[in-house]
């Protein structure tokens, strides 16, 4: 959880540790991902993930293609490159249920995004 304090418990080899109670969180997912214009030329950028059991969105710089570890629980994505149209997973309906990604532990989720130039006014 945010915020959350962690105590640091320090582990001696041949000795006893005791009065630790050590609590595994759920295994990660993975987003693979490939950023590409129109022409399949490769785009980096930057990654925004909401999650929906959070206030706070969190951005990432992102190379236009990686394999990121991502939590098992329901978020939004959207990726934003300078000179190109923000993309949304969801597309036009990001904002509705169809923007959820919602992945299973050890799931992987596999997207090209192709990214639209931003129109040049006159």
């Amino acid at each position: 959880m945010p915020e959350q304090v962690f105590p640091t418990v320090e582990v001696k080899p041949g000795a006893t540790t005791k009065g630790v109670v050590v609590r595994v969180g759920a295994k990660a997912a993975h987003l693979n991902y490939e950023v590409v214009d129109e022409d399949g030329r490769p785009v980096a950028g930057s990654f925004i993930f909401t999650r929906l059991d959070q206030v706070q969105s969190f951005s990432t710089s992102a190379p236009a293609k990686d394999d990121l570890l991502v939590p098992p629980t329901p978020f939004r994505a959207a990726f934003e490159a300078k000179g190109y149209k923000p993309w949304h997973y969801g597309g036009d309906k990001w904002s509705d249920k169809e923007g959820i990604i919602s992945l299973k532990s050890g799931e992987v989720l596999s997207l090209t995004i192709h990214l639209q130039r931003e129109s040049k006014t006159p």
